[in-house]
């Protein structure tokens, strides 16, 4: 009933002749699709940093409280 077989050599082949008539064209369909994905990726990037420097801060103040508590049973061991 339908054919949905798809004859990749042919497709890229007309892709290329495409982009080759049409450069501008082409260049502007492939970024009006691409960029909300650029968005996405700077935003999931953003957050990320913002993560890990979470982390890090959360990892400084333990280190830091570790380093207080070792401090103040040498003390009172002495």
């Amino acid at each position: 009933m339908f054919d949905f077989e798809i004859d990749w050599q042919e497709y890229v082949a007309n892709l290329v002749n495409y982009a080759g008539e049409n450069p501008w064209q082409f260049l502007y369909y492939t970024l009006l699709i691409l960029s909300p994905l650029f968005g996405l990726s700077a935003f999931l990037s953003y957050k990320l940093v913002q993560e890990i420097d979470k982390q890090e801060k959360e990892n400084k103040k333990r280190l830091q409280k570790d380093t207080n508590k070792l401090k103040v049973q040498k003390r009172k061991a002495e």
